[in-house]
Order: C-alpha cells, then sequence, then structure tokens
C-alpha cells in the first residue's frame, strides 16, 4: 500500500506528540522572547540545528523562544551563514 507523500514526511506520532510537550513546557517557562525584543514568544527555535539527531531535537538547553519576526530573521541569516 502506498503512503501520501504527507504521511512519509510527517514524524511518528509519539514523536510529535513529545516536541508539542516540549515546546509548551518551553513556552511557558520562556513567555518572551530570547532575542531581547521583550515581545511574546510564540515559536520555539533549535539554537542549533538537530538534523534529526533526538538528543540534540529535545534538548532543553538548544531551545529557544522567539517572535515570528525574530525566528524570520534568524532563519533568514542562517540560510546566507557559510556553513562550518
Amino acid at each position: 500500500m502506498l503512503l501520501a507523500a504527507a504521511q512519509m514526511t510527517q514524524p511518528p506520532r509519539t514523536s510529535r506528540r513529545r516536541w508539542l510537550r516540549l515546546r509548551n513546557a518551553y513556552l511557558a517557562r520562556n513567555p518572551l522572547c530570547e532575542c531581547g525584543c521583550g515581545q511574546p514568544s510564540v515559536i520555539v527555535d533549535h539554537r542549533q540545528p538537530h538534523n534529526g539527531d533526538e538528543a540534540l531535537m529535545y534538548d532543553w538547553d538548544n531551545l529557544q523562544a522567539l517572535t515570528k519576526p525574530c525566528f524570520d530573521s534568524k532563519a533568514a541569516a542562517d540560510a546566507v551563514a557559510p556553513v562550518a
């Protein structure tokens, strides 16, 4: 049986549930953007990309709470930064 493309790219249900619990807990403890703008945070971002590494993906110390504009600025900067 063939799976739809969306089903093949989505993480397993347990991983998604684990991420959502971690994300919600992180936002509860860090309600303001950690970039320093002082606005309410809505996104939990990984400071260092996890690239599928579960230890890094769920590492509390690798997370940061950001606003959407601050996240977009970081993502744009990361996209043009040279790969080390």
